[in-house]
């Protein structure tokens, strides 16, 4: 529902790119909360095994890290490519396919 204000014109002072970083900003605390609560229910499910909770702390604050760095980058018209999926990497995932 939100995306759909970035599209609508309410305001003429804020831009469409700053709607939607604004949005793209909320949506990563809402990855958060989710992650933190999955995390929560993994831990009580495997009997608050510590190593559990230590591993998914790790992949989860790389998950909202990552998603987190996206924010800025975030723009109406994409005119560029953001700096995790630029080419120079994948070229890199690609020569490494064709030897």
């Amino acid at each position: 529902m939100l995306y759909s204000v970035v599209d609508a014109p309410i305001c003429t002072s804020v831009t469409c790119d700053d709607w939607r970083k604004f949005v793209s900003a909320l949506s990563v605390f809402g990855r958060a909360a989710i992650v933190v609560t999955l995390i929560g229910r993994a831990y009580a499910v495997w009997s608050r095994n510590r190593l559990i909770l230590g591993y998914l702390t790790v992949l989860g604050t790389m998950c909202v890290v990552a998603d987190a760095f996206h924010v800025p980058y975030e723009q109406c018209v994409a005119t560029s490519d953001p700096p995790i999926c630029s080419w120079h990497l994948l070229n890199h995932f690609m020569s490494e396919q064709l030897d």
